[in-house]
């Protein structure tokens, strides 16, 4: 469950905070390839840091600003993103998230399973069969750039977490004083 309202806005102002990057600095900062996905990064931190709930609420919220803003068909992004909070979310209480390269491993392997999704229900079924030409394109520079944002994003998170938590465990120990 959310504990505090604080959280739910401090959440929203990250999906659109990380929206607007993906969409608008980051292009310019990445003109030759793909940029990393920060939505994605922050789905599966939501998942990894506060479990399944709020892995699905974030991923859910995440792919709806895509959805909307893609023209396509709505909640076909909001499906897979939630589907990665939830599945991330899963793995938080068998995995240690205070060690970057794990959270970077399972950011690697939502981020395949993305483009699998994509490929599968936006050319397999049009009968575009050449997935050697998109694994090259599209899938392998984002994955590489995806990773290595991922770091620094999750650090910050993950520090964005912590004051969090900080804060809601001061509030609940002045209600129970």
């Amino acid at each position: 469950m959310i504990k505090s309202m604080r959280r739910v806005f401090v959440a929203a102002a990250l999906i659109v905070v990380f929206y607007v990057l993906q969409t608008t600095l980051l292009h310019w900062i990445f003109p030759h390839t793909a940029p990393p996905n920060l939505l994605l990064i922050l789905t599966v931190s939501a998942g990894l840091l506060r479990g399944r709930k709020e892995g699905m609420m974030t991923g859910f919220f995440c792919g709806l600003l895509a959805d909307v803003f893609s023209g396509g068909m709505l909640c076909f992004y909001s499906l897979i993103y939630l589907y990665l909070g939830y599945f991330n979310g899963i793995l938080r209480k068998s995995l240690v998230s205070d060690l970057p390269l794990l959270p970077m491993l399972l950011c690697g392997l939502s981020d395949l399973f993305y483009h699998i999704y994509i490929y599968t229900f936006s050319f397999l079924l049009r009968n575009r069969l050449d997935f050697t030409v998109y694994l090259e394109d599209v899938v392998m520079p984002e994955l590489i750039v995806t990773i290595a944002a991922g770091i620094l994003f999750y650090g910050i998170l993950l520090a964005i977490n912590g004051a969090l938590e900080k804060k809601e465990k001061e509030g609940a120990s002045k209600f129970v004083s």
